[in-house]
């Protein structure tokens, strides 16, 4: 699985790409981390790379979303269209 975070304007979008699974779920969530602490408010999660996904990839981007919005409540979560 390679992640990739980039800016586009003052939206953070995160590209996965490859086999997002029990093996790699733990450097999703230490990235998902870093991006929380620094106060991100909108972020996209990009899964048009992905090439698997099981249910612990699954549980592991609920817990992104969750805590994301947690912290930021307002901002909305729904499908976007990412800019490249």
């Amino acid at each position: 699985m390679e992640l990739r975070l980039r800016r586009y304007n003052e939206i953070y979008i995160l590209d996965i790409s490859g086999e997002l699974d029990l093996y790699n779920t733990a450097k999703l969530s230490e990235l998902s981390n870093r991006i929380i602490e620094k106060g991100v408010k909108n972020l996209i999660i990009n899964m048009e790379a992905v090439s698997y996904l099981d249910s612990s990839g699954v549980g592991s981007l609920l817990s992104v979303i969750m805590c994301f919005r947690k912290i930021n409540s307002d901002s909305p979560c729904a499908p976007y269209r990412v800019p490249h």
